[in-house]
């Protein structure tokens, strides 16, 4: 098989980098179409992404930053990360172009929302607001957050919180969604 598809791995699906933007000098985003064979993730999951890296086929972990309410609709994924200088993908993730086909796994994990009448309590610092963001995303758009209220708490540096704009545009579709830094 790897000598029609060399990028070819078993257990993995492949899918096709629509768009990469930096959010900040050092985070990153990335918009993926994934084949129609992958299944759809549950919010706060996770996927393993590879990409041909000098010659090499380099794969890590990353959490999907999108519900799949937003796979649904766009059939598209997304991944947010910070740029690490010394990583083995992330100061790579820049460079891919367009139409470029990468591999991901099938979604894996089970940090969830839980499935509950009693108020959600999330915190998260920094890079690590994704798996907050697609559960709200999700609950707001499955109209699960009506049940009971849900704050995050966001803890990053000074001047390094990302995703800022989302989450008020969050807390403005619901009154049972609260926010701090």
């Amino acid at each position: 098989m790897q000598q029609f598809k060399p990028a070819w791995r078993d257990g993995y699906c492949r899918a096709q980098v629509e768009a990469v933007r930096n959010l900040k000098s050092d985070m990153v985003e990335v918009i993926l179409t994934p084949e129609k064979a992958w299944p759809s993730h549950i919010a706060g999951q996770h996927i393993a992404l590879t990409i041909e890296v000098n010659g090499r086929l380099t794969t890590r972990v990353f959490t999907v930053a999108c519900g799949a309410s937003f796979h649904r609709e766009t059939k598209n994924i997304r991944l947010i990360t910070k740029v690490n200088n010394e990583g083995a993908i992330t100061p790579f993730l820049s460079s891919v172009t367009p139409s470029t086909w990468v591999n991901i796994s099938v979604p894996k994990g089970s940090f969830t929302l839980p499935n509950t009448d009693k108020p959600v309590l999330m915190v998260a610092g920094g890079s690590g607001i994704t798996p907050f963001v697609a559960m709200l995303e999700d609950a707001i758009e499955n109209k699960l957050i009506h049940r009971a209220p849900i704050h995050l708490l966001y803890f990053a540096k000074p001047n390094e919180h990302v995703l800022q704009s989302e989450l008020l545009a969050l807390q403005k579709r619901t009154n049972n969604f609260t926010f701090a830094f």
